[in-house]
Formats: C-alpha cells, structure tokens, sequence
C-alpha cells in the first residue's frame, strides 16, 4: 500500500550531525512501530502529521496521530521501544519528551537543545 498519503512532513531544514540524525530515526521508527501496531496506523484511515520548528535555540518536532482507534487512557505500561526513546531524547540530547493521550490520537512533543544536534 502507499503510505505517502498517510504521513505529512512539515518544517524548516535543521543540521544534524550523524549521531543526532541516528538518534531522531530512532525515535520517529519507535513512534512509527506503535503507530502501526496500536495507533492511528493501525487503521486503513489513519495518518501521521509530524511537524517542526526551531526557535529559542530548539527543535520542537510534535507526531500527531489521526483516524486510528479511539483512545481511552495512557497505557499502564510502557515498552522497551519507549523507554529507549525517552532515553535517547532525554540523555543524549538533554531534551523534554511529552505524550498527550487524546481520545482522536497520540500527540507526541519532543524539544532538543539545537546545539546538541551537531553530534
């Protein structure tokens, strides 16, 4: 199936070193994975709109889900893909990851120090 329609990307071009750009692939496959499995990827009407700014010195990249199941609550538990994103957010880049359970899909907001991307 074509996914292209599924996903919208918006933002500015942002330098990444290699290990940054490892580390934010990381991330996005981890959200795409669960996308795919519990989240709005899960359903032949979902999509994924991921979007990003640099301002103030950081990159706030926020992952919207849409179309997918509806969401009653933050799962009780988190899986090592998730622990390793909110790792590899947190430590490697010293930023801030939040996850917003809406009922129509995840929102997802990951802000990073820009200086810390040239890695």
């Amino acid at each position: 199936p074509d996914l292209s329609a599924r996903f919208q990307l918006e933002g500015p071009q942002v330098a990444c070193g290699d290990k940054a750009a490892d580390g934010i692939a990381l991330a996005m496959h981890e959200l795409a994975t669960n996308a795919s499995k519990y989240g709005a990827l899960s359903t032949e009407e979902g999509r994924v709109d991921i979007c990003w700014r640099s301002a103030d010195d950081l990159l706030t990249i926020v992952w919207t889900e849409s179309g997918g199941p509806s969401i009653e609550s933050a799962p009780k538990s988190t899986g090592y893909g998730s622990r390793l994103v909110h790792a590899t957010v947190t430590r490697q880049f010293g930023g801030k990851l939040e996850y917003d359970w809406q009922a129509s899909g995840l929102v997802v907001t990951i802000t990073l120090p820009l200086g810390n991307l040239l890695t």
